[in-house]
């Protein structure tokens, strides 16, 4: 199993290959969530400087949720119009 930096790194190069493995991985699942809640995180901190310290919190929780709308919004469009 890769590590979850060298995944990201191949992710972010946009490696075809990357996608097959991890949809074969029972183990990439925790490694998907890592990432989704850090990119939370980093929103949330991104905001911090605007709002303050609610911003951290509320920035975090509209940048998860805002990834949720979209992920579901794949979903549907995947397996409903495109499948």
């Amino acid at each position: 199993m890769e590590g979850i930096v060298d995944r990201v790194i191949r992710a972010a190069k946009l490696d075809s290959q990357l996608y097959e493995e991890v949809e074969a991985d029972q183990q990439a699942l925790g490694q998907a969530m890592a990432v989704v809640v850090a990119s939370g995180v980093a929103a949330g901190i991104g905001t911090l400087g605007r709002t303050g310290l609610p911003g951290l919190f509320f920035g975090t929780i509209v940048a998860l949720f805002g990834w949720y709308v979209w992920a579901f919004i794949t979903y549907y469009i995947g397996t409903r119009w495109l499948p």
